[in-house]
């Protein structure tokens, strides 16, 4: 997976729950976030991809420290190391590993 722009993000109010909408080099785009629904704590935070929200049909959540997780976050670091003035894709990173 290759990362070629975030379109739009967003951070509900239920936690923190982060929302983005990414355009992959193969001209798909990829919904994904980070689930901080309350209660759960930072370390049962996780990334979800597929939908816009990780309880909405075609949510798949990446189980921490799996090969997809691993995969996703790389990405996203190869990602801002191209376009390091890309806020949404910064804050997003930084919020995974804050966590």
């Amino acid at each position: 997976m290759k990362i070629a722009r975030f379109i739009d993000g967003a951070i509900a109010a239920d936690g923190g729950t982060s929302s983005y909408r990414v355009a992959l080099d193969d001209g798909s785009v990829l919904e994904c976030g980070l689930d901080a629904r309350i209660p759960k704590t930072k370390a049962q935070r996780v990334i979800f991809v597929g939908a816009g929200y990780p309880t909405l049909p075609g949510a798949r959540i990446l189980p921490r420290g799996s090969a997809d997780e691993q995969e996703f976050v790389s990405s996203l670091r190869e990602f801002i190391g191209r376009e390091p003035a890309d806020k949404l894709a910064a804050d997003f990173l930084e919020a995974i590993l804050d966590r």
